[in-house]
């Protein structure tokens, strides 16, 4: 069987990064799934699985007409619910916990490790030096996207039969982040910290336009390291929830609380 590699199916993956919903939230890869199951409700349904369906098809395709592109979708899986396309990998034997370049990974926004409670999937495309894997992912802010992810949220990773084997946690890409080894300097006075608003004048939790700066820099390098977490500059219950998880998986004191012990270790910390 003439199939496609990993390098041509991420090929055609990193052409799609920046297209985007159509109206109604339609999208090209919906529609042409819902015409090979002849249901136009698929047109703008979620469409994460059924761009690597489409980004399949289109690799075999570019190499070998119609015969090649059927062939690249046995080899990949053609589904639009990411449960069952992880259940398909599971029964063939090709479903796992090691990442690879091409593989498509897998995530649990709950962080349950259940293939059951799947919401979402990408592609492997490489990793960073400090850990994170980078991804090509669709459905995601509306768009198709390139990504740097933790392995937090993870359930695991499907194999396609590439026409070569897939490369075992795949080096750093040229265009990686650089690992970090310095964090920002703490921005509050000693005995200070950050965290839920309460009558303590040593508490921030962004009623300040300099706190408010402050924490959304924490906020965003909590999202960079795979958290979802929404940027708005307040320390709201949601970031104390994801400082307790980080604290705890860190060995530090998990209260919830932002100061100077704390802080550097959203950077310097490695990635579990």
């Amino acid at each position: 069987m003439i199939g496609i590699s990993s390098a041509e199916f991420l090929a055609v993956a990193k052409e799609q990064i920046g297209t985007t919903e159509g109206k109604g939230g339609v999208t090209k890869y919906g529609k042409w799934y819902g015409d090979r199951v002849a249901n136009a409700a698929f047109d703008a349904a979620a469409w994460c699985d059924m761009s690597l369906a489409w980004i399949a098809y289109e690799a075999g395709r570019r190499k070998g007409g119609e015969q090649v592109a059927e062939n690249a979708l046995k080899q990949a899986g053609c589904f639009a619910y990411t449960v069952w396309h992880a259940q398909w990998f599971a029964k063939k034997g090709r479903f796992g916990t090691q990442a690879r370049k091409g593989a498509f990974v897998y995530f649990d926004w709950g962080a349950s490790k259940g293939i059951s409670a799947i919401d979402h999937v990408g592609v492997v495309a490489g990793r960073t030096s400090d850990g994170l894997l980078i991804t090509y992912e669709g459905n995601v802010s509306n768009g198709f996207r390139k990504l740097y992810r933790s392995y937090r949220n993870i359930v695991g990773f499907g194999y396609p039969s590439y026409a070569e084997p897939g490369q075992v946690e795949p080096e750093p890409a040229k265009d990686d982040k650089p690992s970090v080894k310095t964090a920002p300097k703490f921005p509050l006075p000693s005995g200070h910290y950050f965290g839920i608003k309460s009558a303590i004048p040593e508490c921030h939790a962004g009623t300040t336009p300099v706190d408010k700066k402050n924490i959304r820099l924490l906020q965003s390098r909590l999202k960079e390291r795979g958290w979802k977490i929404t940027v708005d500059g307040e320390f709201g219950p949601q970031t104390k929830a994801i400082v307790m998880d980080f604290q705890a998986d860190k060995g530090v004191k998990a209260d919830g609380l932002v100061g100077a012990r704390t802080w550097p270790l959203f950077w310097t910390a490695p990635i579990t």
